[in-house]
């Protein structure tokens, strides 16, 4: 895995990412992956379904990532799954913070 854009960690202490496959192209989406604070170690825990998620926040009980194209979604934390919510159109979103 290489990082694609953010870490996060929830409130249950959860380190997450988003990662690309090493080398893979930018274009491809991204996976939401668990880094083992203590180990390092990875384990996937499945693709967003969205490239260059570039912000992770971990609010009110949610995961949402936001995308260089402006996409706000929300990610199950359990699948990986991401859902667009909204696209902020002509917006490049480079981070997010925590909100609560």
């Amino acid at each position: 895995w290489e990082s694609s854009g953010d870490c996060v960690i929830t409130k249950s202490g959860s380190l997450l990412m988003s990662a690309r496959t090493a080398g893979a192209a930018t274009t491809n989406p991204d996976t939401l992956v668990f880094v083992d604070r203590f180990s390092a170690t990875t384990a996937t825990i499945g693709p967003i379904g969205f490239p260059k998620v570039y912000g992770l926040s971990a609010s009110f009980d949610e995961l949402f990532g936001v995308t260089d194209g402006g996409d706000v979604i929300l990610i199950d934390a359990g699948t990986g799954a991401g859902t667009l919510l909204f696209t902020a159109t002509g917006q490049q979103v480079w981070g997010a913070a925590n909100g609560d």
